[in-house]
């Protein structure tokens, strides 16, 4: 059985069929990452519009008779991401948009599935915006605003009890047309691991994954400071108090993140606390 989802912006170049979900796994474009042996994101023009697609092949049936013999059904990634873009636009936090989605089942369980979003026009990633900041330090004022926005995005997330899974800088955009307007507007991208929870240890992660992208950047104590009082929405005596052994957590699972690809710890003893 097969199921396509598609906005106005695509129905002239697919058909919600058979024959439109082949076009769709067959697609050519820019290859962004992966193969086309388990998954891969490509970036393609359909008119003035520039899409990039995630498809996902050859679902791995070991993980689903586990999941189904543990948990029942599972949520595919392509199920999650819908739903979690659908769930944080809803929050106000800005996201691509969904072009389409769709999936091709045998039974109950879903073999291949896709979704497909809108390019998010002039803007760029955390990772490229802060690559040369410990070489060449930003404008204050624009770091504090923007250490403060996002802050203030993970915290609604987390106020949410939405879990990102793999909270970095390089998924989070800054939109560079309201940057000039002196305005900072931040999207999140690459949703496939989001989920519920509620789990103060297992948000931790998420704010350890952020921090270990920052490694490199150049933050000061004074930064993190400033991030831990954003976050927290409280003061920052009463929010290191209370929450001592939560943020010691995140430092934890930062340098384990770390450790995981890197085997210099240089950049560990720099770090500001």
């Amino acid at each position: 059985m097969i199921k396509i989802v598609l906005q106005q912006s695509l129905r002239p170049y697919f058909s919600a069929d058979e024959n439109g979900f082949k076009a769709v796994m067959t697609l050519s474009g820019k290859t962004i990452r992966g193969s086309r042996a388990r998954k891969i994101v490509l970036r393609f023009c359909r008119g003035e519009q520039v899409h990039f697609a995630k498809i996902h092949i050859k679902i791995v049936w070991k993980k689903i008779i586990k999941y189904l013999l543990l948990f029942g059904i599972p949520m595919t990634r392509v199920q999650r991401e819908v739903w979690a873009i659908k769930h944080l636009q809803n929050l106000g936090i800005n996201t691509p948009k969904i072009s389409a989605y769709g999936h091709k089942k045998i039974a109950y369980i879903i073999i291949n599935e896709f979704v497909i979003t809108e390019e998010l026009t002039h803007h760029i990633s955390l990772t490229e915006f802060c690559l040369n900041w410990q070489q060449q330090p930003p404008p204050f004022a624009l770091k504090k605003q923007l250490i403060i926005k996002v802050a203030e995005l993970l915290s609604c997330l987390h106020i949410n009890k939405i879990k990102f899974g793999d909270f970095k800088l390089g998924h989070i955009y800054l939109d560079e047309q309201e940057m000039k307007q002196g305005n900072i507007v931040l999207s999140v991208l690459d949703l496939e691991y989001v989920r519920l929870s509620i789990s103060k240890s297992k948000l931790a992660y998420d704010i350890g994954h952020l921090y270990e992208s920052c490694f490199k950047i150049g933050l000061t104590k004074r930064d993190i400071l400033r991030f831990i009082r954003s976050y927290s929405q409280n003061p920052l005596g009463e929010a290191l108090k209370v929450e001592k052994q939560f943020w010691q957590q995140v430092k934890k699972q930062a340098i384990r993140y770390f450790y995981r690809i890197n085997r210099n710890n240089s950049v560990l003893t720099k770090l500001p606390m």
